[in-house]
């Protein structure tokens, strides 16, 4: 069984908090939208409501305030909401891009690492910045290249192996070895045996020659 290596206990920094519009911006830029109607439908809620409120106040239609003057009143009386919101708004916006940071970064790491491998460069292990959001993820990828270097170390040795009893089933091979292979030398040299010496079946259609 391959053994998953260890994480390091001193993590690489956060250089780059913002990766683009491509891999992150659009993520903020719809979170971003969805606040911005939020508080336009709001802000329109309460604009009807009082002027809804004021008509039915009125004694009779002479007496109603225009809606362009109303409007102007209630500009006034509520323009701190928009102070407030645009101030909240530059808060949620640094949280936005660290979240979706915290998201976005790791993956693009292992999009890095699988470029990497296909490259030919060998990738160990891979390591995700402290407080990023997908450590199931950094402990399932890094299981997986555990597992497919000892499975492609495995198989080496035991080609090396298998190789070297072929040539000499008296001398078995077990030095330059990199890692245990699962088959021992004495059951790949009876397996070995055992196919030389089985006789050979014939294909339908084929006599044995």
């Amino acid at each position: 069984m391959t053994e998953i290596p260890r994480k390091s206990s001193k993590r690489p920094r956060r250089e780059t908090i913002y990766l683009g519009w491509k891999n992150q911006g659009r993520l903020v830029a719809r979170f971003l939208l969805l606040w911005g109607i939020y508080h336009l439908t709001l802000w329109q809620a309460m604009c009807v409501r009082a002027y809804i409120q004021q008509v039915g106040s009125a004694p009779d239609v002479e007496s109603r305030v225009p809606l362009a003057s109303f409007f102007e009143a209630f500009v006034r009386q509520n323009g701190w909401m928009v102070l407030f919101a645009v101030g909240f708004t530059a808060l949620l916006l640094w949280h936005l891009v660290s979240l979706t940071h915290r998201i976005v970064g790791p993956l693009k790491r292992a999009e890095n690492a699988l470029y990497s491998m296909i490259d030919g460069k060998s990738v160990r292990q891979i390591e995700f910045r402290d407080g990023d959001l997908v450590e199931e993820f950094e402990r399932a990828f890094n299981a997986y290249l555990a597992f497919l270097y000892g499975s492609s170390c495995e198989t080496a040795a035991a080609g090396r192996r298998m190789e070297a009893v072929a040539k000499s089933p008296n001398s078995l091979m077990t030095a330059g070895d990199t890692c245990e292979s699962p088959l021992d030398d004495q059951r790949l040299a009876t397996l070995l045996r055992d196919l030389q010496t089985s006789p050979v079946q014939p294909v339908d259609g084929m006599s044995e020659t």
